[in-house]
């Protein structure tokens, strides 16, 4: 299996473990048993469950980036909706559905997630501005 592939698997394993666990409980035995993968390819990838989060949130912010700001920008209502839109596709194709997290697990990502959002926007607070109300939903 490529290394790619089971990256991917791990992603999606964490995603799920997220629903039934809370993150700081979920250990590399639960990501690479419910992943199907060998703990050596685990630590190939990564050297902690943290990275993957951080992984899956990298791929997020790259596609919010490129897909969802530059709806924003557009200053349309029209504009606005479909990047809300954009947003939830992105988030579906990934296959994470946020309301079957744990609600510990909820609070701890939207803290994360907006961190990471934040770090994207740094040196631009016209995007901060407009971007924090679709956050906040």
């Amino acid at each position: 299996m490529r290394k790619n592939d089971t990256k991917s698997l791990m992603k999606k394993a964490l995603v799920d473990l997220l629903c039934k666990k809370k993150f700081l409980e979920i250990t590399v035995t639960d990501v690479v048993n419910k992943a199907n993968v060998a703990r050596a390819s685990f630590y190939r990838s990564y050297s902690s469950i943290d990275q993957i989060l951080d992984d899956i949130f990298n791929e997020l912010k790259i596609k919010i980036h490129t897909k969802v700001f530059p709806l924003v920008f557009n200053g349309t209502d029209e504009m606005r909706q479909n990047a809300l839109k954009e947003l939830f596709t992105l988030i579906r194709d990934k296959d994470i559905v946020f309301a079957d997290f744990l609600p510990d697990n909820v609070s701890l990502l939207t803290s994360r997630f907006e961190k990471e959002l934040s770090s994207l926007n740094q040196n631009n607070n016209k995007i901060s501005y407009k971007y924090t109300p679709l956050v906040n939903l």
